[in-house]
């Protein structure tokens, strides 16, 4: 114990100075002046009180907030806090625990200074999910997970004007878009994976791979070819994704009156602003003097997002910093996401080889007929219910999507009160319920192919993203990524033999929380030898 101590600095003793006796009045200024002293000079008197603010902070933070639905994760007598410690690395135990108990009804489980309210009734599940924005906000809930201010801008939060532009040209776009993914993907495989393996067994990293593969794909509607194609900007978005997370958590771990302190001591988001502008300063500047000579329509303007931005810009957001951080963000949602649902994927075809010919037939044949486009990936109703079995067995996380903020109180049909504040959301266990799915943690790869053919392959959505109360996975750009989900599958089959690497299994991915099901950490290609 004395060794341990020893390694301790010695804290000051001058709290008080040494003519206080002499002069009784002093008393309390004196302790303020040798206060403000020793803690200036301590950084461990610092990290002391800091602790202690902190503890008090988290404690009235629960202990205040009285609410009859049941909490789970945590025994009554230690307190929520400690409920919050448990979820921090066994949340996907804390849901699965309160989903046996209380299916039917509402669970609550500690954050670390909110309560998250998982909605289990399927009836309540359908009313959250319909609930307008200004009610249970998305938005708001992903800004307070992501600290938007401190890893984003404080204009993302604000000004978030990208997204109707998002919603209206997606939607308008999307035949032209898909076809300029779809025009992308294979060049990114080839650069990626082919020049890699040649026609010897290789073994890759699967998820480094591809995250670079979709990111290289899907910036190919962002910010166009050949920008798409550059090793430094396509590494500039796949990193911006993983420090803003990482920072978000951080900054999180603190509570409100300390998070400005902390988000301006960890932020990263200067620097990855400087490192994307280094590739979209000159673009941007380029298209601005184009819309400066010729107004909105000239001959060869690019139909990109980076385009319809700038367009739909105001003079402050024309700012080539603010472009770049939107497109940024918005590379956040899709290329970690559709990755770690493709790396799932392909761990499920490594664990049942047996439905590599049939995925590979029906490529064949639907691609045979429509070449390389989107009615080809349309065709393909086994690999979309594929997709979709892979992602109900396969989490991102421990709720079935992102949680939502309770904007107002929330009261549900069943009688369930959620107060302002806190979060709500569904919970991922829905999907091994019998209930719902016979025999849930067998693999069945057509067990969804009657939905997807109902609800029609030629129709510009999939049944892989079509969701239900018993259905729940999170996703960004639904139909471009299903898309990309497919197409790449359909790629690799047909021009790549895959097998399992000696590896184990490893837990690679970020988003791979807490308790959530290993995937490999690389797999063996090589490319197939045509009759």
């Amino acid at each position: 114990m004395s060794i341990t101590l020893n390694r301790f600095p010695v804290l000051p003793t001058h709290l008080y100075p040494e003519d206080m006796l002499a002069r009784p009045s002093a008393s309390v200024a004196g302790f303020i002046s040798g206060f403000r002293h020793s803690v200036l000079e301590s950084p461990t008197v610092i990290a002391c009180i800091a602790v202690n603010l902190m503890m008090l902070y988290y404690i009235f933070a629960f202990f205040m907030k009285k609410n009859s639905i049941p909490a789970v994760g945590y025994p009554s007598w230690l307190g929520p806090w400690a409920g919050a410690i448990r979820f921090f690395y066994d949340s996907k135990r804390i849901i699965n625990e309160g989903y046996r108990k209380y299916k039917g009804r509402t669970f609550r489980v500690p954050l670390w200074n909110e309560w998250t309210y998982i909605v289990t009734d399927q009836k309540c599940i359908d009313e959250m999910y319909h609930l307008p924005d200004d009610v249970l906000s998305l938005r708001h809930a992903a800004g307070e997970e992501l600290q938007l201010p401190y890893t984003m801008g404080q204009q993302i939060e604000d000004n978030p004007y990208h997204l109707p532009v998002l919603r209206g040209r997606l939607t308008r776009h999307i035949e032209y878009l898909v076809k300029e993914c779809l025009d992308e993907l294979p060049l990114a495989i080839e650069d990626d994976i082919g020049k890699l393996c040649g026609d010897q067994w290789t073994e890759m990293n699967a998820f480094d791979v591809l995250t670079g593969v979709i990111a290289r794909t899907f910036n190919r509607i962002l910010v166009g070819a050949p920008t798409c194609r550059s090793a430094h900007y396509t590494e500039t978005c796949k990193s911006f994704a993983m420090k803003t997370s990482i920072v978000g958590f951080i900054i999180n771990l603190f509570p409100f009156f300390l998070q400005p302190i902390v988000g301006r001591m960890i932020t990263q988001l200067p620097s990855q602003i400087k490192r994307s502008l280094h590739i979209l300063a000159p673009i941007i500047a380029e298209r601005q003097a184009a819309m400066a000579e010729y107004g909105k329509h000239w001959l060869e303007k690019p139909t990109d997002l980076l385009m319809w931005l700038m367009e739909s810009a105001d003079t402050v957001e024309s700012q080539p910093e603010r472009l770049a951080i939107r497109i940024l963000v918005i590379n956040i949602a899709t290329i970690h996401t559709t990755a770690a649902s493709f790396v799932h994927a392909i761990n499920n075809l490594l664990e049942y080889p047996e439905f590599i010919v049939p995925l590979r037939e029906e490529a064949e044949a639907a691609i045979g007929k429509h070449g390389f486009t989107k009615n080809a990936m349309n065709a393909m109703p086994f690999s979309d219910s594929f997709f979709k079995e892979s992602s109900r067995m396969n989490a991102l996380g421990t709720s079935g999507e992102f949680p939502r903020k309770a904007m107002k109180d929330i009261t549900f049909s069943d009688g369930t009160t959620v107060p302002a504040g806190s979060y709500i959301s569904s919970p991922f266990c829905v999907h091994y319920d019998e209930e719902f799915y016979p025999d849930p943690l067998k693999f069945e790869p057509a067990r969804h192919m009657q939905e997807t053919l109902s609800s029609g392959v030629a129709n510009n959505s999939s049944g892989m993203f079509r969701t239900n109360p018993h259905y729940l996975i999170f996703g960004h750009g639904k139909f471009l990524a299903t898309y990309i989900l497919k197409a790449t599958m359909a790629y690799l089959l047909l021009n790549y033999d895959i097998k399992p690497s000696s590896q184990g299994r490893a837990s690679d991915i970020l988003f791979q929380y807490n308790n959530g099901p290993n995937i490999r950490s690389s797999f063996m290609i090589r490319r197939r030898k045509m009759a």
